[in-house]
């Protein structure tokens, strides 16, 4: 196996000259340092074994956000009873105080009993 890799490798540099940097390179570079030409291309959307499953794991997602933002309009048009997809956190209610006289009655009752 050993000699697999090396045979590789070193086909690997004949064919495109470059050559590995090796331990005492490797060791005189600053870890903190930023590489001079980062890589400029978009994060991927998800890693995936394949293009199909990234395919449907696009699909899903999308159907994912399609019943959430229904569910988050009629939560903002009233409808408390609004279902949201599995596995997701509705917003937040308005907060909403209690009327003064409510809590009054309340207070009253307890201190009856």
């Amino acid at each position: 196996m050993v000699h697999d890799i090396e045979v590789e490798t070193a086909r690997r540099i004949f064919l495109t000259g470059k050559v590995p940097l090796g331990p005492g390179a490797i060791r005189r570079q600053d870890p903190l340092e930023q590489a001079a030409r980062p890589k400029q291309s978009p994060a991927p959307f998800c890693h995936a074994i394949s293009k199909e499953v990234r395919v449907q794991l696009r699909e899903a997602y999308r159907i994912f956000v399609e019943a959430y933002r229904q569910a988050s309009a009629q939560l903002r048009a009233g409808d408390r009873k609004a279902r949201f997809p599995e596995g997701c956190f509705p917003p937040a209610l308005p907060f909403r105080p209690r009327r003064r006289s409510a809590v009054q009655s309340r207070r009253s009752k307890l201190r009856a009993s």
